[in-house]
């Protein structure tokens, strides 16, 4: 699973700044999330986050206070080549909806992994099968293609439609095994890529 999100920068406090690439700490990440929605909830508070790095410390500044941690040694993998450059079909889906049933089923099943879904018009089917049972839900969707089946990770799909805030999401797939992709027409800076698993 992948997740990618844009923003735009201000970097005219060091013009000559060339394009940098930071591995932040997982944990740190975290941290950092959570002071930007902090400020980002408080109507008085100045959004204006300032990032800076000395040698291997990144250092952030959200509303007078600094957080710092240690950067991470190394290389981020290229992940550009996994993301596909379109989609054979897509399905627009209420996230908020999709993102209930699939924890529903999980939860009533007891299943820990995957789910399937089956697109067919203008309706979702997911399904999922484990010792304690079967378990089943329909949804309405706009599908563009022919009636046809994948397999998902519950778990990872539920993470990458989180990731949004929109309440709309549309899934772009392909072949059963090729990445699918979660993206929403308002944000276009934001883009998330699970992989399918047979099921």
């Amino acid at each position: 699973r992948l997740a990618i999100s844009r923003a735009m920068a201000d970097d005219s406090a060091t013009p000559s700044a060339k394009l940098t690439q930071l591995i932040i700490p997982l944990r740190a990440a975290r941290e950092i999330l959570k002071l930007c929605q902090e400020c980002a909830a408080n109507k008085h508070a100045d959004r204006v986050v300032t990032l800076q790095t000395d040698g291997p410390n990144v250092f952030l500044n959200v509303n007078g206070f600094t957080f710092s941690s240690k950067l991470v040694d190394g290389s981020f993998p290229s992940y550009h080549q996994i993301i596909p450059d379109k989609t054979t079909y897509s399905a627009k889906l209420d996230r908020r909806a999709m993102i209930e049933s699939l924890k529903a089923i999980s939860v009533s099943t007891g299943a820990t992994g995957g789910v399937c879904l089956s697109f067919d018009a203008n309706k979702v089917t997911i399904e999922a099968t484990s010792v304690n049972g079967d378990g089943s839900d329909e949804l309405e969707c706009d599908w563009s293609g022919p009636a046809r089946k994948y397999g998902f990770n519950a778990k990872y799909l539920i993470d990458a439609l989180n990731s949004f805030d929109a309440d709309f999401v549309t899934l772009g797939l392909s072949d059963e095994i090729d990445p699918a992709v979660v993206s929403a027409s308002d944000s276009e800076n934001q883009t998330a890529i699970v992989m399918p698993m047979r099921y």
